[in-house]
C-alpha cells in the first residue's frame, strides 16, 4: 500500500510538520511489521495548484503510475493512531472493499452559540442520492479496475455544492463502474469536541482540520463566523498540540 498525505504549501504548521509526519511514518511502519508492504510519502501542491488540481496531479502522476494496486490518501492534520493503516487495510480487504472513505462534514452554529461552550452541529450532505465524500481519508483499491472500471482523470478533484475537491468522487465512480453496491463503505464517525472542533473516527483517527492556519496569527477567527464566541486560530492550535503530545 502506498499513503499518500498532503500538506499546505511552505509552512511548518507552526513547528508542528515533523510531529504529524512521524505518526503516519509510525502508522505506516506497524502495518508493515503486520504483513502490509507500505510507502509514505509527504506531498505539496505545486504554486497555485488548488486541491482540487493537486488531486488530480496525484491521481494521475501517482497512482497511476504505482505498482501497487492499494493507495491510502490523506492530510497532515488528520491524526491517525499506530494500527490506522493496518486497520484500514485489513478491513478493506476482509469486507471486499475496494473504496473506505468518509462523509463530507460541516459545523455550523447559531448566533447565540459559543465554540468554546458548543460544539455547534456538524451536518453531512448528499447529492443524487450518494454522500458528499470529504477528501481527507480515502482507500482505493484498484487491482480489479485499471483496465475496465476507471474515472475520469479529474474524478478527486470533482467539487460539489461547497466547491471543495473530492465531493463528488463518488458520483465519478459511479459513472465510471468502479463503484457497486457492496464494494464500498464509509467509516463512521463521531464530533471530537470537547477535545477539538474536529471529527472523530473511532480506531482510526481525528481530523483536526484548519491546517493552513496553524501559522496564523492567534486571534484570527477560523471557525463560527457571526456567532457568540468564534474559534480563534490560536485556540484551535493549542488543542492540536495537546493531541499530538497526547
Amino acid at each position: 500500500m502506498q499513503i499518500w498525505i498532503s500538506c499546505p504549501r511552505e509552512t511548518t504548521l507552526a513547528g508542528l510538520k515533523p510531529a504529524l509526519f512521524k505518526r503516519w511514518a509510525q502508522s505506516a511502519q506497524f502495518a508493515t511489521k503486520n504483513g502490509v508492504e507500505t510507502g509514505v510519502h509527504l506531498l505539496e501542491p505545486l504554486p497555485n495548484e488548488i486541491h482540487g488540481e493537486f488531486l488530480t496531479r496525484l491521481w494521475s502522476t501517482e497512482i497511476l503510475e504505482s505498482p501497487d494496486d492499494e493507495h491510502l490518501i490523506s492530510e497532515l492534520d488528520f491524526l491517525p493512531y499506530r494500527d490506522t493503516v493496518l486497520r484500514i487495510a485489513t478491513t478493506a480487504r476482509a469486507g471486499g472493499f475496494d473504496l473506505l472513505g468518509v462523509p463530507y462534514v460541516r459545523r455550523v452554529y447559531s448566533p447565540d452559540q459559543s465554540t468554546r461552550l458548543h460544539s455547534g452541529k456538524v451536518e453531512t450532505y448528499e447529492q443524487d442520492g450518494l454522500p458528499l465524500l470529504g477528501p481527507w481519508l480515502l482507500y482505493l483499491n484498484l487491482a480489479k479496475h485499471r483496465t475496465l472500471h476507471l474515472p475520469q482523470m479529474d474524478w478527486l478533484g470533482a467539487a460539489g455544492p461547497f466547491n471543495d475537491a473530492g465531493n463528488l468522487a463518488l458520483h465519478s465512480l459511479r459513472a465510471s463502474g468502479f463503484l457497486t453496491e457492496t464494494n464500498f463503505a464509509l467509516l463512521p464517525a463521531k464530533d471530537a469536541f470537547p477535545l477539538i472542533h474536529g471529527t472523530q473516527y473511532p480506531r482510526v483517527g481525528i481530523h483536526t482540520f484548519f491546517a493552513r492556519e496553524y501559522d496564523a496569527p492567534a486571534d484570527k477567527e477560523i471557525l463560527g463566523f457571526g456567532c457568540k464566541e468564534p474559534l480563534l486560530a490560536g485556540t484551535h492550535l493549542n488543542n492540536v498540540r495537546r493531541l499530538v503530545k497526547g
